[in-house]
This record gives structure tokens, C-alpha cells and sequence, in this order.
């Protein structure tokens, strides 16, 4: 009996002992600092930011490995100028209104000059009264990134309004169509009173002003007195407005962020954006890409992407198709200092980077 007591302060002050260290390290564990997220620390993050500090530009940069989930930016949730980028939210939402059968992506659709617009793309040189299909419409739109193919395509998603209101609600909170004229804008401010013009008449005046011979399907529009239109459009002061206001009109066609263009391109990838079916059709639009060279440029495999450039911009966003699995590219860059085709150089061998990073250096 009296061993027995003994032991038992003896178990009590090991118990104790026991606890207090437990309490110790549990301590010691809150109070340490916590660790950074992988990508701040990862080996692609100081890559990227090695690699972009060599860009004679500002760059917002977005990278994710779908297979492991690794991913890296460089101000990748900075609104940026979208430019063309702004068309692949128009094409994921014409496919989910196809797939709700809100939309007849094989009805047939006639061209008219007042669907015609300028810069890129090849519908300008169809002649009024051409026939496409609506999947023809979004085809070119991403493929030769066709404006008037777009300006089609925003009409029969809903307009500006509702294609931005399905943007909010789908959480792409940065992501936003600012104009579906870009250049009308732009024209507004350089000369007031050509405000009360249709958009048809101030593409005919933009023409006239570059003298493009595209300017002959439009000058039955200016007969008569008229012509002083003609005649105003083509003074070099404002023509020289004109370049002015749009180049200070930063937002165009719209504004976006990196990691919001790579959230779009991961949607599609992974048949999310839309029903499988329709997601495989986005993907084989963008992998029909035939602008420059792209991010496709110095790699070996496959690749689907969409550009967007304007003077002193440059964007290339895509889906690399590495053989170590999918990888989701989301380059913007805005006040490039030096050629766009050494540019476009530079965008091309750092997506070989990022590729070489994840599959290992030939």
C-alpha cells in the first residue's frame, strides 16, 4: 500500500511535465509567422519576374499549370485595355446562349454595310449581301479577329449592356465591353457635330480620311453638299484630332485583367465555360488562330490563343499545350518602347520559357 502511494505523485509530476511541453510547442506554432503562398515563393514566380524585368514595357502577366495547379502573376489583377481579348467573352457567352438554345449558331446572317467595320479582319471586303453562318461570324472573329464579325456577334448575345451584365454576374468583375464603336468615340470628340451621323456614315468619313478604296462602296452617302463631309474628313487637323483622341482613349474596346483572361481560358479548356461540346469548338477556334505568330512562335506543340495590339500594345493570351499538361498564358502590355516585331519576340520566348519550366529544358 505505501509503494503504491508513492507512485502516485511521481506519475502526477511526469502528467504534468507531459502537458507543459504539449502546451509549448502548441504555443510556439501560433506565434510563428505564417509562410507565404506558393506562388509568391515559387520558382516560376522569381522566373517570370526575372524575365519580365528585361521588357522595355509595362507588362501584367498571368501563368497557371492546370495539371498541378501552379500559377504566377505579375500584376495580374490590374484592369487593362483589352483590345481584341475582349472577343473571347463575346464568343463564350454566344455558346452558352446556343447551348440554352437561345442562339442558332448555324442561322444564316446577311452582311450589310452597316455592319462594316475598320481595322482588323476580312468581312470589310466582302461585298453587302454576303451570307455567313452566326458560327462563321464567331470564327472570324477570333481567327482574324474580325470587328465587323464582333460588332454582329455583340448584337445577337444582347448588346453591350447585357453581355456586360452576364460578365458581372459571372463574377469577371474587371472584364467589360466599353464601346461597340470604338473609333465612333474617338471621331465624336475630334468633331462635335458629326455626332448626328450613323455610325455607317462616320465609317464612310474614317475611309475617306485614309483614303482606303474601301471608301467607294460608301460615297453614295455623301452626294450633294455632302461632299464637304468628305472634304472636312480628309484636313490634316483633324485627322491629326482625330489619332489624338484615340490614342488617349485608353479603355477602346474594352478593359480586362490577366488572371481574369486566364480564368476565361481555364473555363474552356476544362468545358466549364459551356456545355463540353461547345467548349471543344472554342478551343478549336482558338487553336485556328492566324494572326502573327504568336506565342506559338518558338515552341514545338500545339497552341490556342487570341492577340490584341494597337499601337504601343501588345496582348497574347492562350493555351499552351505542353507535353507536361495544359498550360493557361495571359500576357498584356501596354507602352512598348521598341518595334512590335521585336516585341512580338519577346512575348514568344518567354512563353518557351514557361513551357521549357514546366516540361525541362531540351
Amino acid at each position: 500500500m505505501i509503494r503504491a502511494a508513492r507512485s502516485i505523485p511521481s506519475c502526477r509530476f511526469f502528467l504534468e511535465l507531459w502537458l507543459v511541453a504539449v502546451v509549448s510547442i502548441v504555443m510556439s506554432l501560433a506565434q510563428a509567422p505564417e509562410r507565404s503562398g506558393p506562388s509568391q515563393e515559387s520558382g516560376l514566380q522569381r522566373l517570370l519576374e526575372v524575365e519580365v524585368s528585361r521588357f522595355p514595357a509595362t507588362v501584367g502577366l498571368y501563368i497557371k499549370h492546370l495539371p498541378t495547379g501552379e500559377e504566377a502573376g505579375i500584376r495580374d489583377s490590374e484592369p487593362v485595355s483589352s483590345m481584341s481579348i475582349i472577343k473571347i467573352p463575346i464568343m463564350m457567352k454566344a455558346y452558352q446562349m446556343a447551348d440554352r438554345g437561345m442562339l442558332d449558331l448555324d442561322q444564316r446572317v446577311v452582311l450589310t454595310r452597316a455592319d462594316i467595320r475598320s481595322g482588323s479582319g476580312i468581312l470589310k471586303f466582302h461585298a453587302p449581301g454576303t451570307t455567313l453562318t452566326v458560327r462563321d461570324l464567331i470564327t472570324y472573329m477570333i481567327i482574324v479577329s474580325d470587328n465587323s464579325a464582333a460588332e454582329m456577334m455583340i448584337d445577337r448575345v444582347g448588346g453591350r449592356a447585357a453581355l456586360n451584365d452576364w460578365l458581372m454576374n459571372s463574377d469577371y468583375t474587371h472584364t467589360r465591353i466599353a464601346s461597340t464603336s470604338p473609333f465612333r468615340a474617338a471621331f465624336e470628340r475630334a468633331v462635335p457635330e458629326w455626332k448626328n451621323l450613323t455610325t455607317e456614315e462616320i465609317m464612310g468619313l474614317q475611309l475617306a480620311g485614309w483614303n482606303d478604296p474601301l471608301f467607294e462602296l460608301y460615297r453614295p452617302l455623301f452626294s450633294g453638299e455632302r461632299q464637304q463631309l468628305i472634304a472636312q474628313a480628309r484636313e490634316p487637323r483633324v485627322l491629326a484630332k482625330i489619332a489624338e483622341e484615340w490614342k488617349r482613349d485608353l479603355e477602346k474596346d474594352g478593359l480586362t485583367s490577366p488572371r481574369e483572361a486566364g480564368r476565361m481560358l481555364e473555363a474552356i479548356e476544362q468545358g466549364t465555360a459551356a456545355s463540353r461540346r461547345s467548349s471543344a469548338e472554342m478551343k478549336l477556334a482558338l487553336r485556328r488562330q492566324i494572326l502573327s505568330g504568336g506565342i506559338s512562335r518558338f515552341v514545338n506543340i500545339r497552341v490556342g490563343h487570341k492577340t490584341g495590339a494597337d499601337a504601343g500594345v501588345q496582348h497574347d493570351v492562350g493555351l499552351l499545350y505542353a507535353k507536361s499538361g495544359t498550360i493557361v498564358f495571359a500576357f498584356f502590355s501596354v507602352d512598348i518602347k521598341e518595334p512590335s516585331g521585336e516585341f512580338e519576340d519577346r512575348i514568344a520566348r518567354l512563353a518557351k520559357v514557361v513551357v521549357d519550366y514546366f516540361d525541362g529544358a531540351n
